[in-house]
């Protein structure tokens, strides 16, 4: 069988598909990038240089895993469809830089970075309706891979790289400015996918920095997600009735917030990456 799988336009694709007998299945929110620029766009920002260890979510027929293994990265990929992971076996496994897992990534990466270790890269074309999840497993889960570059439906991304303030603002802007650095590195529009997807992606990079300092990590994450228990709702309300006041009691809570200096009048969607962090650092003391 010969490779790379370089498809470029729809016909090449269902051809291929059809002589393999392989179908795309909804399930999996299966939309392969069939854009060749696109796709070489995507591996030169995760900035990999040969010999570097990385993760690819989600390979598909694995068209942007060559690129990254003709760089010589040393690359395991997690495909969870059995149909395109025996063709990416048949394609790749006699290369020594090449190893795949296959099942659903968010029930199998933790066994692979116990046994083989954190990479320094990430990247994935993920499936709109799981991508959101997949990334902030990542990131909550303590892995901290240096460089992440996925493409994710064009709103997920923006609430990603969203500030306080503005209508996109949510806790997975807070999961994703915990840790790093998010920057949208354009649209890709939906002709550049087969099958066409009835939404706009894009390319967002994350970068990560070391300033996070929460206290107790998973303080943290449980504290935003109480502040946005009712995005209408105050701080103070949201909290009052959160995990964190049901587990160690609303009036430590409250004093906490008060100690913070954040106004008990305002909503979740105001505070920033670091009030919460210094708001965790007050909580994660008094419940040592």
């Amino acid at each position: 069988m010969n490779y790379p799988l370089n498809y470029d336009s729809p016909s090449e694709l269902r051809e291929f598909l059809e002589n393999h007998e392989l179908s795309m299945k909804k399930r999996f929110g299966q939309n392969f990038l069939i854009n060749r620029g696109a796709r070489e766009k995507i591996v030169d920002l995760l900035g990999a240089e040969a010999g570097d260890k990385a993760w690819e979510i989600g390979p598909g027929l694995g068209s942007m895993t060559w690129h990254m293994l003709e760089k010589g990265i040393d690359l395991t990929v997690f495909e969870i469809d059995n149909g395109f992971a025996c063709l990416l076996r048949d394609f790749y496994s006699d290369l020594p830089n090449f190893s795949i897992i296959q099942g659903d990534f968010l029930k199998t990466f933790k066994n692979e970075a116990e046994t083989q270790g954190i990479p320094p890269l990430v990247i994935g074309n993920l499936p709109y309706s799981s991508g959101s999840p997949m990334i902030a497993m990542l990131i909550k889960n303590e892995l901290s891979p240096r460089t992440m570059v996925f493409t994710v439906q064009k709103e997920v991304a923006q609430r990603m790289a969203a500030k306080p303030g503005s209508k996109d603002y949510s806790v997975f802007s807070l999961i994703s400015g915990s840790k790093y650095k998010v920057e949208l590195s354009g649209d890709i529009k939906a002709g550049s996918f087969y099958p066409r997807p009835a939404v706009v992606s894009s390319v967002v990079k994350l970068t990560k920095h070391d300033s996070f300092d929460p206290g107790d990590s998973s303080v943290y994450y449980t504290l935003i997600d109480d502040m946005f228990l009712s995005r209408r709702k105050k701080i103070s309300n949201n909290l009052a009735s959160g995990r964190l006041a049901a587990r160690f009691g609303r009036e430590k809570v409250l004093e906490a917030l008060n100690a913070s200096g954040i106004s008990a009048e305002r909503r979740g969607e105001t505070v920033s990456v670091e009030e919460a962090q210094h708001l965790s650092r007050l909580l994660s003391k008094e419940f040592k």
